[in-house]
């Protein structure tokens, strides 16, 4: 199993490029002071005309064949941020509120949704520690 890598993306607004997607994104944030939705946007767009190349993915025992532990830790860990955002963007989809800002209402999908994103994030922080220990020892 294979996963699509985005090598060198390039700042939609100014064309600079960078090593991956985490420089790309301070560069947005502190040299064009983007933020939200307007800095995931150009973001994507960025990563959209960067070089693709094959990566290896992790395998499905959890592992990642001839990739170094400090490899598999930043993976993870951007895993994990990925999973974070996802729940909140669930959570302000489902958010319906009374006058004392108290939710009233709530999506059963939302949810569901939600418990499936809390279950992978809590996977990955296993995942995370196995290699945390690892890097330790």
């Amino acid at each position: 199993m294979s996963a699509v890598a985005v090598r060198n993306p390039e700042c939609p607004i100014c064309g600079d490029t960078f090593q991956d997607g985490r420089g790309l994104s301070g560069h947005l944030q502190f040299k064009h002071s983007l933020s939200g939705d307007e800095h995931r946007e150009m973001l994507d767009e960025g990563m959209e005309k960067g070089q693709k190349a094959e990566r290896r993915a992790p395998d499905e025992s959890g592992g990642w064949s001839g990739r170094s532990l400090r490899d598999r830790e930043l993976e993870l860990k951007g895993m994990l941020q990925e999973c974070r955002e996802k729940q909140e963007q669930v959570r302000e989809q489902d958010r319906s509120w009374d006058v004392f800002g108290i939710p009233i209402q709530t999506d059963v999908e939302a949810q569901k949704k939600l418990e499936e994103l809390e279950e992978r994030e809590e996977k990955i922080r296993e995942r995370l520690r196995e290699i945390q220990n690892q890097t330790a020892n």
